[in-house]
């Protein structure tokens, strides 16, 4: 009988406390929202956001290597006028049949601080053996998607030193036969 009259209360009890529970959380001495923050944030001021300005082309009219590159949708397998450092170059041995990297060169605007950078490839009979590393060169040179052989391929392009021809050679005159 004692167990009945215990169970009767149960929801009276549950009752009572969500009562005094939704009492309390009602408060408004409690309300986060109302107290003041206690809290000082000192944050650094807002920097000043500017776009960097690019050269696209030098002052003698050559092309510089960021600017080519920025460019590339209108000048991509066209001849150009580039100018810049050679930061590194790389030969191949020429007694090797196969090399892993095949001769080139790194062509930058900036030895100090490269930002962009651009394959140059070409053969013996280019102005490549003529490039030295840290030298400023002024190139004519095909700016292409990849080199002849496609050893590279590069979204910014690859360029093509052109053929020369040896001045020692004689060439072929049309009138004598």
């Amino acid at each position: 009988m004692r167990m009945v009259r215990t169970r009767q209360f149960i929801p009276y009890f549950l009752a009572l406390v969500v009562v005094t529970t939704g009492l309390v959380a009602c408060s408004k001495d409690t309300d986060p929202a109302t107290v003041a923050p206690t809290v000082q944030v000192h944050l650094p001021s807002s920097p000043e956001l500017k776009v960097p300005t690019v050269n696209n082309r030098h002052p003698d009219g050559t092309y510089s290597v960021e600017g080519l590159i920025r460019s590339r949708k209108k000048l991509m397998n066209k001849d150009v006028r580039i100018s810049g450092y050679i930061q590194r170059k790389y030969v191949c041995d020429p007694d090797q049949q196969a090399c892993e990297t095949p001769s080139h060169a790194v062509l930058v605007d900036e030895l100090a601080k490269p930002h962009k950078r651009l394959i140059v490839v070409g053969g013996r009979s280019s102005q490549f053996d003529s490039l030295k590393t840290g030298a400023h060169v002024i190139l004519d040179a095909y700016y292409a998607l990849h080199d002849p052989r496609a050893l590279f391929v590069r979204t910014e392009g690859v360029l093509v030193l052109p053929f020369q021809k040896d001045e020692a050679t004689p060439s072929p005159s049309k009138g004598t036969e």
